[in-house]
């Protein structure tokens, strides 16, 4: 249906559960380690990149390295970038891949942070 409140669905409209109940797209899912995965090697050297789209991808390759701390350290590293996009992904990938370690630098983030 057309013009349909907010809360209704519209006819054909892609959502989350894929129910037709208008909630929006499903987010993207985080790629497992295997094909189409990038490297450790490869998503450390985008995360350090110089252009944020390629910080951006980085970050979200580091999510398949769960347990090595070079994907940890790069992504505690990228908590001080000056992109807020960058941080706010890094912050979601050290959710995903973090130690103990990386719970400080999150925390010392959401107190000390310029939001």
């Amino acid at each position: 249906m057309y013009g349909a409140t907010r809360g209704e669905a519209r006819v054909g409209s892609r959502d989350a559960e894929g129910d037709g109940d208008g909630d929006g797209p499903a987010p993207p899912r985080p790629r497992r380690a295997g094909a189409g995965a990038p490297s450790l090697e490869e998503a450390l050297r985008l995360a350090a990149s110089a252009d944020f789209k390629e910080r951006l991808s980085g970050l979200a390759g580091l999510e398949v390295h769960a347990g090595d701390g070079r994907a940890v350290k790069a992504a505690v590293k990228a908590l001080g970038d000056p992109d807020w996009g960058v941080v706010l992904r890094a912050a979601g990938t050290l959710a995903k891949i973090g130690d103990e370690e990386s719970r400080d630098p999150l925390i010392r983030l959401s107190v000390e942070g310029e939001i």
